[in-house]
Order: structure tokens, then C-alpha cells, then sequence
């Protein structure tokens, strides 16, 4: 029986067992923070840097250089998507694939990895933005903007909150200007029209009053064109923001033509 402290065989291999599992662990990347260097928002691919340093045996410190090309996850679907604008220090949070990605990058389907041995390797990354230290919380204008749903800006946010209004403001704006629903703005634009149209079409056709005689005094012919002329931009307004599905406000379209 070996003594305390003393070194055999068997105790040799177990701690070379150890050694090489520890080196293998140390090359098994999982994920880690990373700095953005930089970003292209038309392919989504960011320049990366990896935010904690390494520490080798000897305890040497060092940066592993920028990863290239990385490809930044943002919510999306063949039917919509969400995207943030990533600027230069934006923190992300790398992930990285247990398989090389070079063939499912460029096919995008279910392929064979073919002769890339490479495993839970640092240049088969994603980021995720959001990860950021605890002294970079996000900042809200208000607890109402926290206790909803908020996306903001530097300049503008749009918050769904906890009665279920939607609000649009600018940033610092408290708690900003609700979002009327199509279905009511619509209704209420058809009714507006009809008191203003049955108005306008008394005082065309008088008389518009009494006269110091008692009689009805008939509308002017110059005041009656001009009512005319009224009349009909109102129609108009009535036809296109609420008649017709393709310019009104509860269409896909908004008060400003976009061009489709």
C-alpha cells in the first residue's frame, strides 16, 4: 500500500487522465460575452471581439483576436422579423455550434459536414444581442414604460402597457400619445362627416336665418359655391379615409402614400 504523499503508477495515470481532460474542457467553447467591432446591417454579419481575456498554464493573460463574420441572431421567420441597429461597443452574447458551420451557412438546409473537424470552435459563432454587466441596465423613461412592453430609441418609443394601450412618444415623453384604433377613428371620421354634411347641405340650399323682418333670408349664391366647394372635399376626405380598403385608416396604408 503506497503511503501518504507518495506517488504511484496508477496515481500518474489518473492525474495525466485529468490533465487531458481539463486541455479538452478548456477548448469546448460554449458561450461568452463579446464586444461588437463592427456591423453590416445589410448581411447581418458582425466583427466580434470575445469580452473576457484567457489565462494559459503559466498564467499568462491574453486576447483572442476578433472573430470575423459572425452572424448576429435577430426574431425571424420566412414571414417577418425584428431588427436592431448594432453599433461599435454594443455587447452580445457569442454562442457558438458544437459542428463546423461552413456548409449550413452556405446551403441553409439539413447537410453533411464532410471532412471539418471542427467542434464548439470560435469561428463558429452567433451573437445574440441584449447580454450586457450589470452596470448598463436598460434605461426607461418611466415605470409605466417598464411595467409594458417597450421598444425604444435614442428619439422615439413605442410602448404597450398594462391597460393595454398603445403608446408613441419620444423618449423622455411621460407616458406619451395613445394609438387611436383604425375600427374607432374610422367610425368616428363616418359620423363627423355626416353631422358636417347635413350642415353643410342646409346652409346651401337655406335659408340660413331670419331676416329683422321675421322672413327666411336665402343663402347667398357666392356663399353657396364656396359650400359647395366644401362639401365636396369633405366627400372626398370621407371616400378616401374611410370607403376604400386600400387608402383608408384601417387599411395597410397610412395618411402618408407610400409610394405602393
Amino acid at each position: 500500500m503506497a503511503r501518504t504523499g507518495e506517488t504511484t503508477p496508477l496515481t500518474n495515470i489518473r492525474q495525466a487522465i485529468a490533465n487531458a481532460i481539463d486541455a479538452a474542457v478548456l477548448e469546448l467553447h460554449t458561450s461568452i460575452p463579446g464586444i461588437v467591432i463592427s456591423y453590416d446591417s445589410a448581411t447581418q454579419l458582425a466583427t466580434v471581439q470575445i469580452a473576457i481575456r484567457r489565462k494559459d498554464a503559466d498564467d499568462n493573460v491574453y486576447e483572442i483576436p476578433p472573430i470575423q463574420r459572425v452572424p448576429v441572431l435577430f426574431p425571424r421567420s420566412s414571414a417577418g422579423s425584428v431588427h436592431l441597429p448594432l453599433a461599435k461597443g454594443d455587447s452580445v452574447l457569442l454562442v457558438f455550434s458544437e459542428r463546423a458551420l461552413d456548409r449550413w451557412r452556405q446551403a441553409g438546409d439539413v447537410v453533411d459536414p464532410g471532412n471539418i473537424a471542427r467542434f464548439h470552435h470560435f469561428t463558429d459563432a452567433f451573437a445574440i444581442p441584449g447580454a450586457a454587466p450589470d452596470s448598463s441596465p436598460l434605461v426607461f423613461d418611466s415605470a409605466a414604460d417598464r411595467e409594458g412592453v417597450c421598444v425604444q430609441t435614442p428619439d422615439a418609443k413605442v410602448v404597450i402597457d398594462s391597460a393595454g394601450l398603445v403608446r408613441i412618444g419620444k423618449r423622455g415623453a411621460t407616458p406619451g400619445e395613445p394609438v387611436v384604433l383604425g375600427t374607432v377613428l374610422t367610425n368616428y371620421l363616418g359620423a363627423i362627416h355626416s353631422a358636417l354634411d347635413a350642415v353643410l347641405q342646409a346652409l346651401i340650399t337655406g335659408p340660413v336665418g331670419v331676416g329683422n323682418l321675421g322672413n327666411p333670408v336665402p343663402t347667398d349664391p357666392t356663399l353657396a359655391v364656396t359650400l359647395t366647394t366644401q362639401k365636396t372635399a369633405l366627400s372626398t376626405a370621407k371616400t378616401t379615409y374611410v370607403d376604400t380598403a386600400t387608402t383608408n385608416v384601417v387599411s395597410q396604408r397610412t395618411f402618408v402614400d407610400r409610394g405602393t
